[in-house]
């Protein structure tokens, strides 16, 4: 029988109420420059138009396939960090460190749009 499967990001929403993030771009303050903010953003607003052809590069030539991937992109991905993200993750390592799993609760710093 197959074992039972949970699900953490929906877990996470259920216990919270807040999203949770999977993954995002960060580094130590001073590390990046605007002009490298700006070729993030730029990498970001590029990949996202092409979530088609992604997709279909990956699908082996099954426009099956490729369709629900492409859709997989467009639903399932949060591709900015809204307020309601930021919140998730703060709460995430809030609790973290209540857990001992990190020394401090960090503060969220973000660059501006470029």
């Amino acid at each position: 029988a197959d074992a039972p499967r949970l699900d953490l990001g929906a877990e996470w929403t259920r216990t919270t109420g807040l999203p949770f993030v999977y993954a995002f771009w960060a580094g130590r303050h001073g590390a990046v420059v605007p002009s490298d903010v700006a070729r993030l953003q730029e990498a970001l607003r590029e990949g996202t138009g092409r979530l088609g052809t992604i997709a279909a590069a990956h699908a082996g030539g099954d426009p099956a396939r490729a369709a629900a991937y492409e859709e997989y992109l467009r639903e399932n991905i949060v591709y900015r960090l809204g307020e309601e993200e930021a919140a998730g993750l703060r709460e995430f390592y809030r609790r973290a460190h209540a857990l001992s799993l990190v020394p401090a609760v960090p503060e969220l710093r973000f660059h501006a749009e470029a």
